[in-house]
């Protein structure tokens, strides 16, 4: 065996292993990205090692990322793992499964979640399953991918900056109002910020913490502070949802934070993620080039970069899209079975009408006028929109579907939008 396969055969075993924890970043001392840093060269070739984070990416991204690497080397046989569908089971210390499908209430899904929380969610948004929070996405994403060191940070700007907390105090002011006045260094200098209605932060923040900041700097008295900072504190094995990426702004209603929502969602997609099911056929996604369902979702909550953005949002996009046309086909099917209509054909009629037209018709006059004496010949009831530019030609294709109903003894209406075209209408034909 190579030390390819071997290396290979490793991560295979790391990876069923992180989804038996719940993508928990435990299995490797030092994290997984320590292991695929220390092993770029063997695993070049399967995995874009550039664009990957582990220890940063949301869990629904991990087990996303995890479970198409597994499936893509069982495809290409690279490595043998027959146990792999029963690894996929969770067991043992991992975050709560809410059931088999994504119909299960959303008090089902625990922490973060209360039942206070809950209520409003249901009575204010109409969000009652775990599948309703998954399909809440975001209207827009805030992009604080910019991270820098302390001493590169510059005013105005939107920036985040990863620091050890050096002092945090709670001061209130001559007026009664609280805030939270926060230092942070790094190995390029010191930083102060205030926090405003957030006095839970002195109790939560320590000395010795490492949190990431996030937000637009400023200038005050002299130096670059943040305003309206958005903090997080930084664990080993957790991942930043609310700072240094293109962060989710949901629609939210009162009593719930935007940090409540994101971690409400982002606990949904952990617990659920597993059971959103692809019913697009794989020849179309081929074809397209969209992404699977499961990845569109989990990345149009937690994008990595603006790319797998869009990516996610045009294959929910094409979705929307296809679901409409497939119900507007339904109707039209429908509409045609419980509407009948007389066949109406005169082909004579219609001839001589079109040689005594003072001009040629095109091709697409020629194209229209055979659909819609189709439709006319038809037992189905017609309704058809005939759309083109002003000067085209439609008159005309109208006007040779009134001469068979009339050749039929039918009667028709031609209705203008006014009056000037209803009198030139009425004198030309």
């Amino acid at each position: 065996m190579s030390n390819e396969e071997k290396i290979t055969n490793i991560l295979v075993r790391i990876l069923i292993q992180e989804k038996n924890l719940g993508f928990n970043d435990s299995v490797v001392i030092g994290g997984l990205d320590e292991f695929l840093s220390s092993n770029k060269e063997p695993l070049r070739e399967l995995i874009n090692l550039n664009s990957l984070s582990y220890s940063t990416s949301t869990l629904a991204e991990r087990r996303v990322w995890a479970e198409r690497l597994l499936t893509n080397l069982k495809d290409l046989g690279i490595t043998k793992f027959s146990e792999t569908p029963k690894a996929f089971e969770r067991k043992g210390n991992r975050s709560k499964s809410v059931g088999t499908h994504l119909r299960a209430p959303i008090r089902d899904l625990g922490r973060p979640l209360t039942g206070k929380t809950a209520l409003l969610l249901e009575e204010n948004m109409g969000i009652e399953s775990v599948g309703d929070l998954i399909s809440h996405y975001p209207h827009r994403h805030d992009d604080f991918t910019d991270i820098r060191k302390i001493s590169e940070l510059e005013p105005r700007l939107i920036q985040s900056v990863i620091a050890t907390v050096w002092n945090c105090s709670l001061q209130t002011s001559f007026k009664g109002n609280k805030r939270v006045d926060l230092t942070l260094f790094d190995d390029t200098g010191n930083l102060k910020i205030t926090l405003f209605n957030q006095t839970w932060a002195a109790n939560q923040l320590k000395q010795g913490m490492k949190v990431m900041v996030s937000g637009r700097t400023a200038v005050f008295k002299g130096k670059i502070t943040f305003e309206s900072p958005i903090y997080e504190v930084l664990k080993q094995g957790s991942y930043n949802i609310h700072t240094g990426r293109l962060v989710p702004i949901y629609p939210l209603t009162a009593g719930v934070t935007q940090k409540l929502m994101r971690r409400i969602v982002n606990a949904a997609l952990a617990s659920a993620i597993d059971h959103v099911k692809e019913f697009m056929p794989s020849e179309i996604l081929l074809r397209t080039g969209l992404m699977s369902l499961k990845e569109a979702v989990a990345h149009f909550h937690y994008p990595r970069d603006s790319k797998e953005l869009m990516k996610a949002r045009r294959r929910l996009a094409f979705d929307e899209l296809f679901m409409i046309q497939l119900v507007r086909q339904k109707q039209k099917l429908e509409w045609k079975e419980e509407v009948s209509a007389v066949p109406l054909l005169n082909e004579e009629a219609y001839r001589s009408f079109i040689s005594e037209i003072p001009f040629t018709l095109t091709k697409a006059q020629f194209k229209a006028i055979d659909e819609v004496l189709v439709d006319l010949n038809s037992k189905a009831a017609m309704r058809r929109l005939l759309q083109g530019d002003v000067g085209s030609g439609k008159t005309v294709v109208a006007a040779c579907a009134m001469v068979t109903a009339a050749s039929n003894g039918k009667l028709s209406a031609l209705m203008a939008p006014t009056e000037i075209l209803a009198q030139q209408h009425f004198k030309n034909i």
